[in-house]
């Protein structure tokens, strides 16, 4: 659908944002699309990762087994979240992770 995220795609001097260090996992909820589903309880689950450079990266692994990372803006983000009735189950900051974690550790998983 026109409204997924892309895979990762880079550009001439673009530096590639898998080896950026988290610094920040989000574990994100979100009611599922499709109202029966919604009704049902169903939910949609993805991560919200703070990289060392200051950009923070949406990931998704859908039923089809693509994983698809998008950067997206925080602000609208926060903004967005009571719209769209996202939750937030559980965060942690760099201090609690595994030293060294990169994006391209958590794509892999």
């Amino acid at each position: 659908p026109a409204s997924l995220p892309l895979p990762i795609t880079m550009g001439a001097g673009e530096s590639h944002p898998a080896f950026d260090k988290v610094e920040r996992l989000e574990f994100w909820t979100s009611p599922l699309k499709n109202p029966v589903a919604a009704a049902a309880g169903g939910l949609h689950s993805f991560l919200v990762i703070g990289t060392s450079d200051g950009k923070y990266h949406r990931l998704e692994k859908l039923v089809d087994g693509k994983i698809y990372v998008n950067v997206i803006d925080r602000l609208k983000f926060e903004i967005n979240k009571t719209r769209q009735k996202m939750k937030i189950l559980k965060a942690a900051k760099k201090e609690k992770l595994r030293n060294g974690l990169h994006l391209r550790t958590i794509r892999r998983w």
